[in-house]
């Protein structure tokens, strides 16, 4: 399965946030997006700040992991 990461460590902190993006997920996350937001409903603005994090989750942990080992736990 396709999917981007990016692990940060989190300055003057034992920790670490896992970021992934599933680019599937983000497309299913889309179209439910724009069915329930059809219409007079639809907002332009709302969807540009939304667009960006579908397919997207992010996790802090206390544990350095690789970014393989997280998103096997995640899943």
């Amino acid at each position: 399965e396709p999917i981007q990461y990016k692990k940060m460590k989190l300055q003057r902190k034992n920790k670490w946030l896992y970021s992934f993006r599933d680019s599937v997920r983000a497309a299913k996350e889309e179209k439910d997006w724009l069915l329930h937001h059809s219409g007079s409903d639809y907002d332009p603005q709302e969807y540009a700040k939304k667009s960006s994090r579908f397919g997207t989750v992010v996790f802090e942990s206390d544990v350095d992991l690789s970014a393989e080992e997280a998103w096997k736990i995640y899943s």
